[in-house]
């Protein structure tokens, strides 16, 4: 959870951006990886549901 927030933190100040821009960018890699992440396992539990209906009816 740390290395996309200090990645992106990093990847503005090489470009000669300020702190509030950098910190912006951030945290929106990390709020970014957080939603796939959740997106990810809610798509999973649903494929994992339809294939337990499927064989259940």
């Amino acid at each position: 959870m740390l290395g996309p927030f200090v990645g992106a933190v990093i990847g503005e100040f090489s470009r000669l951006a300020s702190a509030k821009a950098a910190a912006r960018a951030g945290v929106g890699a990390t709020l970014g990886l957080l939603f796939g992440a959740l997106l990810k396992i809610a798509l999973a539990c649903t494929m994992v549901g339809v294939f337990v209906l499927d064989r259940l009816l």
